[in-house]
């Protein structure tokens, strides 16, 4: 299990809980947590299933600009 954490461009709450669901869905992520206060995006992901590429170009799909990533 690998986790990476995301700063991101801050939205409203409906946009995070769409993005979250969003990267729930991808194969291999285990966790998606969205911190609403400070736009932090912790996901728990299967590095044999899945990769950090998957994610960020989740993120990216849903118009959310990624400032950070935390390895």
């Amino acid at each position: 299990m690998k986790t990476v954490t995301f700063t991101v461009q801050h939205k409203n709450v409906q946009a995070f809980q769409q993005l979250e669901s969003s990267l729930l869905m991808i194969e291999g992520v285990e966790r998606a947590l969205i911190d609403v206060g400070d736009g932090d995006i912790k996901v728990e992901y299967n590095e044999d299933t899945t990769n950090v590429s998957a994610v960020i170009d989740t993120i990216e799909r849903a118009g959310t600009e990624i400032k950070e990533v935390l390895y």
